[in-house]
């Protein structure tokens, strides 16, 4: 299932008048599918992935409502959301700023939510990936190092690739191996 977010990065614009994607995403879309479709309607059988803001968005989604998710897996993620510092300097879209600003809070920051989620003894089986000649590379090496650091469990890897289609084609097979070895443990 692809929920469409424009281009919110999964996060409730905090603006007048915005949209709550988040609560769209945690409500409405897992409600619907559980509905139309033959699921284990439990943490143990729902898993979450993304690419580039979609990546920074289940990543935040699996960390903020770990209680939700078995597993979360993103390529080529845009981790860096909630630093409009950054974000200023790689993309020149003045509403992406304004929301990411408005966005930062901590509660939205993937790497405050993952040292919250080390704090707590849940388990999150995490992956993610990124090409070497994303533009977003340093993004997930940075997630990867304070992962790393924090000591929260998580795969990690860089492969030949760029920002594109070719490079989410090959490794969304990473992710569909990953989130069975996990399903198939439970």
């Amino acid at each position: 299932v692809m929920p469409q977010t424009h281009r919110f990065f999964y996060v409730n614009d905090p603006r007048p008048g915005g949209l709550a994607y988040e609560d769209h995403i945690m409500k409405d879309v897992i409600g619907t599918v559980d509905r139309l479709f033959p699921t284990i309607r439990a943490r143990r059988g729902r898993a979450i992935a993304g690419l580039s803001m979609g990546g920074y968005g289940s990543m935040m989604l699996a960390l903020k409502h770990p209680g939700k998710f078995a597993c979360v897996s993103s390529h080529s993620s845009a981790f860096h959301f909630t630093r409009p510092e950054i974000v200023k300097r790689q993309i020149a879209d003045r509403d992406i700023h304004e929301l990411s600003e408005a966005a930062a809070r901590r509660e939205n920051d993937v790497f405050h939510l993952a040292s919250k989620l080390k704090k707590t003894n849940k388990k999150l089986a995490i992956r993610f990936d990124c090409g070497v000649d994303d533009f977003l590379i340093e993004s997930s090496r940075a997630f990867d190092g304070h992962l790393s650091k924090i000591g929260l469990k998580h795969e990690y890897t860089e492969n030949p690739g760029e920002h594109d289609w070719a490079y989410w084609d090959e490794h969304i097979q990473d992710t569909i191996a990953f989130v069975m070895k996990h399903m198939a443990k439970k």
